[in-house]
């Protein structure tokens, strides 16, 4: 509490985890090896597509994904959140995009790049926790695909610039349709 009110005093951005073990902590050093050792049996393999470390905050190299004692390490190391957010600031047009339920890292996210005095596109792709579309079905035991807001997060994305290449339903009755370039008028 002494340190949380000490960071948020200093204009540090703080947010508490919900956590009941103290991973990146003292208390994982006993973990370490034996992580090391499984990610032995797995034999590592150069990443096919780029990957950002949190040991580094930087692009992770061969060498480290490779490594079997970097797996190990990654478990005590500092998570580098700060640093991977500016090494992908860094990138042109980059467009953050929260995969999972709420919008607790895309506040993070902004947070982080708006204290560098960098502007961040953050698109959510779920509703948050009690905060269901009206337009959902309300039925106990009825679980209502997010489809408006899955939809709204392609629309967001598309006009934050991404190119977005979706697969087409066959049995779908969509289908386009060529709209005049003027603005229409009933006269």
């Amino acid at each position: 509490d002494h340190l949380q009110g000490a960071l948020d005093a200093s204009g540090t951005v703080t947010q508490r985890l919900a956590s009941t073990r103290a991973f990146h902590h003292a208390v994982m050093d006993a973990v370490l090896e034996p992580l090391a050792d499984a990610a032995r049996e797995l034999s590592p393999a150069p990443p096919q597509r780029p990957i950002l470390s949190s040991v580094t905050g930087t692009w992770m190299t061969v060498e480290d994904a490779t490594d079997p004692d970097y797996w190990g390490r990654q478990a005590r190391q500092p998570v580098r959140f700060g640093a991977v957010l500016t090494t992908l600031a860094d990138q042109a047009d980059v467009v953050f995009i929260e995969a999972g339920a709420g919008r607790g890292l895309g506040s993070l996210v902004r947070a982080e790049l708006g204290a560098s005095g960098r502007a961040a596109s953050v698109i959510a792709t779920l509703p948050t926790a009690g905060n269901a579309r009206p337009d959902a079905d309300q039925t106990p035991g009825h679980c209502a695909a997010p489809d408006s807001d899955i939809l709204s997060a392609l629309g967001e994305a598309w006009c934050a610039g991404c190119s977005l290449a979706l697969p087409i339903d066959k049995h779908s009755s969509a289908r386009r349709i060529v709209l005049p370039t003027y603005p229409f008028a009933r006269t």
